[in-house]
């Protein structure tokens, strides 16, 4: 496993874990219609990430059930799909990619470069040491969409302005990128581009 990925199994991680198994054992209801409007979302994101289909190869750090992945596909996104995220996920992403049929999809253990890098809301919930390392990189392009109410584990909880002056700081440390910053509900949307 990436040391980007070990020990990310939060304390909000397991309450959700929770929820799911409780909202299976109900029957799932509501569940089917989170997913429904989680996937509406991400249709939305995908339209808006047009710009970046010029990228061949794309890594998604922390990619939930796959929601973004398949939105991408059905838009017409075509590059090598990477996902960087918790080995437990990867049997729902798994299914859910099966289920409709998107293929094309690898699974890293490790980082590697490539000319996309999308995290949304999961670099957020990333210690600084793991976002360091990402940051590191010199994709094409970064597709960042952070929380501005979530601490990583190093910070106290509710000290988010430490949260938001993190990406501040990203911007003015990554001289060779133009960045583009716009808020996106309550959160921020980062784009860098590479000069």
């Amino acid at each position: 496993m990436s040391k980007c990925l070990e020990g990310h199994l939060t304390d909000e991680w397991l309450r959700l874990q929770k929820l799911l198994a409780e909202e299976i054992a109900e029957g799932g209801k509501s569940l089917a219609n989170h997913t429904f409007t989680r996937f509406d979302e991400q249709q939305w994101r995908a339209i808006l990430m047009r710009p970046f289909f010029d990228a061949k190869t794309c890594l998604e750090y922390g990619a939930g059930s796959g929601y973004l992945c398949r939105a991408l596909r059905e838009a017409g996104f075509k590059a090598d799909y990477k996902i960087i995220d918790i080995p437990e996920l990867w049997p729902v992403q798994k299914a859910y990619f099966d289920e409709h049929g998107i293929e094309g999809v690898e699974w890293l253990n490790e980082i590697e470069e490539v000319d996309l890098v999308i995290a949304h809301f999961s670099i957020s919930e990333a210690p600084f040491s793991w976002r360091d390392e990402i940051f590191s990189w010199h994709p094409k392009y970064f597709h960042i969409l952070y929380q501005t109410q979530h601490t990583p584990p190093e910070i106290p909880k509710g000290d988010w302005g430490r949260n938001v002056l993190y990406f501040d700081k990203l911007e003015k440390k990554k001289e060779n990128y133009m960045w583009v910053k716009n808020p996106y509900d309550e959160h921020f949307l980062l784009i860098g581009t590479r000069k």
